[in-house]
């Protein structure tokens, strides 16, 4: 910008406020992502004229990485101050912030009534939103790159600031990388590249010639020789090493850089008024830190102030996203008489305060500092670590950006190509062909909607349709697929899971569970029971059958026992979520079950256990014959001998029991529900007609106690009258099915 043109400070107002009206609304991706989208509106202009240099760009970027609290937010305050003073600036910080904020206090408000697990095409929607934030960070990173390496050593500190951020990660951590890259700038450029320079030319010059000129002002460069030099002249220069490499261009534009720093139409704040700040912003922070260390129990809104306040203090880049201070704020207050909005200002002031005002306390002493050339020489070695924590960023984010119901921390988006696809197609979209950054992220949510979890969408007429093989099944089983996807839902099962399905039978779970996964996942079925057992068709023809279908290469079925199964070390690693659908029943005591829950929980990688099974109970009247034909059949199993017997009822537990045998080996249950079957599953009559089909002679064989042959007999007529009332055994129902989602303990 030419000093020669002094825009007045309405039109610098109306200008700010132009570039930052809609930030709140479209500013998407956190810290890394924002500084793009400042260095684009301000910088680069965006189509406008450009409204601070890339030299005061960077100077801003690098204090905002040193002082406290939310970065982005820092820099987009001193931006607006800097051209528009300080009402434009507190405008243009409550536009960026309070969108966010109102967004975080309202889901505060509603988040009891939110379910634990949120439906799938959220976790879909979130998980692309997510793989676009990474392609934007991953751009910004690069981009901010470029303009902060300046020389080979630059470069170095860019690299190795990532590379130890990648490796390791505390409080104290990141702050301390910055300050150790602002560090070695500084000795670098006033005390080593002298010296070096030297020792470089000295190693040159050639024997008995003329030796090699030095600069003798190589120990001390100016301050505005330091920052100018682009990375692709320093690039151009590489031949010359270090010493050569670092010594910056001098046919550059001074006056630009000279009338961007001198622009009368900038604010200043008064070096005594910055002080003012700075030290009354001290005796705040020293007068908080007294009431925590003397008062025993200090009230909750002056406990959640400071804790705020603090935890503003001691953020590093990468942080957080600040607004999330309203949403905690709000929930800290919620069991207290005071209102939650109270809380949700509190945390509001508490995050954002320390930052903002030593932000402006700053830029008086920065006024001053800034021509130091030891200064500069620090500020460019903070710039450069701090553009290296930009790619630790898209690193973590990576990892974590995977949303899943059964991943409460996220899992990699490289477990899923499509999340790869997402960010490159994200990162290519913005920077190559100009798609902004707001539509860019927005498309990534989209992309995210078109691969949603195909437990809700899984096509069940397919499924059934792989079940048609002559001559067992001529027609397909729609009834019993609709029930297992309905519990493939209700459990959240995501892509990519690897599945260890216990009981697994024929594969009726097993086939809607492998369609789920998707290719990137795999189930595992094992069952203790021969090969040769099952009717019509055994278990070792209809494992087969499945395996020889589209999707067998998403299945494996193993013939073992459950618990020695698990006991193999070579499984500990292989899944992380375990399913029991319908099978506790055909255990034959309830000890095994809780050994099976005991022998799960000791296999790290297993996660969570999905669990259904018949709840005991009934929605509809006539579900009820259901019930008393299961409870018969227990009664009578108890004795037969338990393992030889061949009934599909052998252990009948309700939801209580099997919730109280999880808890016994260490799970949690986070969720649990109930699911009516469709009228057309044939369940309820297949058990109904099992008793019937005793005689009074095989009772009265089995049983010997009198007052027990009573009870299973009333229940048998019981059985048999309920029949008759709904007409015959085709018209009893299914009785409801109670699932579950049993986690580990964090």
């Amino acid at each position: 910008m030419s000093s020669s043109h002094t825009p007045s400070r309405r039109s610098n107002t109306r200008d700010v406020l132009l570039r930052t009206f809609d930030l709140g609304f479209t500013a998407f991706g956190g810290p890394p992502a924002h500084f793009q989208i400042l260095h684009k509106r301000f910088v680069e202009g965006s189509g406008r004229p450009s409204l601070i240099s890339e030299q005061t760009y960077q100077e801003l970027f690098s204090i905002s990485q040193a002082l406290p609290g939310p970065a982005s937010t820092k820099m987009t305050f001193c931006i607006a101050f800097l051209r528009a003073g300080f009402l434009t600036a507190l405008g243009v910080f409550l536009i960026w912030s309070l969108p966010g904020a109102v967004g975080m206090y309202a889901l505060s408000l509603g988040i009891e009534k939110v379910d634990e697990v949120l439906p799938s095409p959220v976790y879909a929607l979130l998980s692309g939103l997510n793989a676009s934030t990474v392609g934007i960070i991953a751009l910004s990173a690069v981009q901010l790159a470029r303009k902060a390496i300046t020389d080979p050593l630059t470069r170095l500190l860019v690299l190795l600031s990532a590379c130890a951020g990648l490796c390791y990660n505390a409080l104290w951590y990141f702050p301390t990388l910055i300050a150790i890259g602002g560090c070695a700038t500084l000795v670098w450029d006033h005390f080593l590249r002298g010296r070096v320079g030297r020792l470089v030319a000295k190693m040159r010059r050639p024997s008995g010639g003329q030796p090699a000129v030095v600069d003798e002002e190589a120990e001390g460069i100016p301050m505005d020789a330091l920052p100018t030099q682009s990375a692709a002249s320093v690039k151009s220069s590489g031949s010359g090493g270090v010493g050569a490499a670092a010594i910056p261009e001098t046919d550059r534009n001074d006056d630009s850089v000279s009338s961007s720093t001198t622009n009368s139409s900038e604010h200043k704040v008064p070096l005594k008024l910055g002080l003012l700040i700075i030290v009354g912003f001290f005796a705040i922070f020293t007068t908080l830190m007294v009431l925590r260390g003397t008062l025993r129990a200090p009230p909750l809104p002056l406990e959640l102030f400071i804790s705020m306040f603090l935890a503003a203090i001691i953020q590093a880049f990468p942080g957080p996203n600040f607004n999330f201070a309203v949403y905690l704020g709000a929930l800290a207050l919620r069991s207290t008489n005071i209102p939650t909005i109270v809380g949700a200002l509190l945390g509001f002031l508490g995050i954002f305060f320390p930052g903002i005002t030593l932000s402006l306390g700053f830029q008086s002493i920065w006024r001053v500092m800034r021509s130091n050339r030891f200064v500069t020489s620090l500020l460019r070695g903070i710039n450069a670590a701090a553009v290296g924590l930009v790619f630790t960023a898209v690193h973590r984010l990576w990892e974590i950006g995977y949303v899943k119901p059964d991943a409460a921390r996220g899992v990699s988006l490289g477990s899923e190509p499509w999340w790869v696809v997402v960010a490159a197609s994200v990162y290519v979209g913005v920077d190559s062909f100009e798609i902004p950054t707001p539509l860019g992220i927005m498309g990534g949510g989209l992309m995210g909607l078109a691969c949603l979890d195909l437990a809700r969408n899984i096509n069940q007429q397919e499924i059934a349709q792989l079940n048609i093989w002559e001559p067992w099944f001529k027609s397909a089983p729609t009834n019993q697929t609709v029930h297992r996807v309905n519990l493939a839902k209700a459990w959240n099962i995501s892509q990519g899971s690897r599945i260890l399905e216990i009981g697994c039978g024929q594969g009726d779970c097993t086939v809607v569970l492998a369609s789920a996964v998707g290719d990137s996942g795999h189930v595992t079925g094992v069952d203790p029971a021969p090969l040769d057992y099952g009717a019509p068709a055994t278990l070792g023809q209809a494992q087969s059958h499945l395996l020889k279908s589209k999707i067998g290469h998403r299945m494996s079925f193993v013939q073992a026992d459950p618990i020695e199964f698990l006991k193999l070390g070579e499984n500990h690693d292989t899944f992380d979520t375990a399913v029991l659908a319908h099978c506790t029943y055909y255990m034959s005591s309830p000890t095994v079950l809780l050994n099976t829950f005991r022998a799960l929980f000791k296999v790290p990688s297993i996660k969570r256990v999905c669990v259904a099974e018949y709840a005991l109970s009934a929605s509809n009247i006539d579900g009820y014959p259901h019930v008393l034909a299961v409870l018969a059949q227990a009664m009578i199993e108890v004795h037969k001998d338990a393992e030889k017997s061949e009934s599909n009822v052998r252990t009948v537990l309700g939801p209580e029991g099997i919730s109280k045998l999880g808890k016994e080996a260490g799970w949690l249950v986070s969720r649990e529900g109930m699911i009516v079957p469709e009228k057309e599953q044939e369940d309820g009559r297949w058990e109904v007609g099992a008793v019937l089909e005793y005689t009074e002679v095989e009772i009265d064989r089995l049983i010997l106690d009198e007052r027990e042959r009573a009870v299973i007999n009333g229940m048998k007529g019981s059985i048999s009258r309920s029949v008759e009332e709904l007409g015959g055994v085709k018209n009893v129902r299914t009785m409801d099915v109670w699932w579950t989602v049993l986690n580990r303990p964090e």
